[in-house]
């Protein structure tokens, strides 16, 4: 289980409304693992590189929302230098994280099933297969 899960875990367990296990389109949904795989994981890394050959880790740095909730909001809510100079990546990954949480009240785990890479891709794929 990784932190990530396991807020997700817990914000699905208030009860406030109807939980769901799936979104809507999940049939289509579970497949947009492997598009943020190709594109952030292995395409944009090697095609957008740095004066040094190397790429950016893309999908923690646009995707992920481990790091903004562990990292960066303590980090900014206890020192107001680095507040001012957050920017719009930050606003971005302050946006995913929202959704997610709010996804995951009524949802059972939507980053985990629908955009994490840490989870088996294909783990999604075997039970869907078995439950048919």
């Amino acid at each position: 289980l990784r932190p990530v899960g396991l807020v997700q875990d817990l914000l699905h367990k208030i009860p406030l409304c109807q939980k769901k296990k799936n979104l809507p389109g999940h049939r289509v949904l579970r497949w947009l693992k492997f598009v943020v795989l190709g594109l952030f994981v292995i395409l944009l890394p090697m095609t957008v590189t740095g004066i040094t050959g190397m790429g950016d880790p893309w999908f923690c740095k646009y995707l992920c929302p481990s790091g903004t909730l562990f990292g960066g909001i303590p980090l900014l809510a206890a020192n107001p230098t680095l507040r001012a100079a957050a920017g719009l990546l930050f606003d971005w990954k302050m946006l995913v994280l929202l959704a997610a949480v709010v996804l995951s009240i009524k949802f059972y785990r939507p980053f985990c099933k629908y955009l994490c890479l840490r989870v088996k891709p294909y783990a999604g794929l075997e039970q869907e297969k078995t439950e048919e």
